[in-house]
């Protein structure tokens, strides 16, 4: 835990659930053996993905390029807002 971050007690203040945080003992990473090398390879599929990079609609990054550039293009506040919630509340608003 990084001192200053993390979860707070419920009932004491931050900083006084924070205190000796700073003395935790390092741990040791042990790896497991692995017993199938050919299960750690990635696939082919994961491999084309990787090298093909993220879908992108060309067309549609040059329209937005250009209605940025000449100053068309338009930010639907409410719109953001609305997504905001959706993402935040799925089960939606009341």
């Amino acid at each position: 835990m990084i001192k200053g971050i993390g979860p707070v007690e419920v009932g004491r203040p931050a900083s006084e659930a924070m205190r000796g945080a700073g003395d935790a003992k390092p741990v040791d990473r042990v790896q497991a053996p692995r017993t199938n090398e050919s299960a750690a390879a990635p696939s082919l599929q994961v491999t084309q993905m990787v090298a093909e990079g993220p879908p992108v609609a060309a067309d549609r990054v040059a329209a937005l390029k250009a209605a940025i550039a000449n100053g068309s293009y338009k930010v639907d506040a409410d719109a953001i807002a609305d997504r905001m919630i959706e993402n935040d509340f799925p089960e939606g608003r009341k």
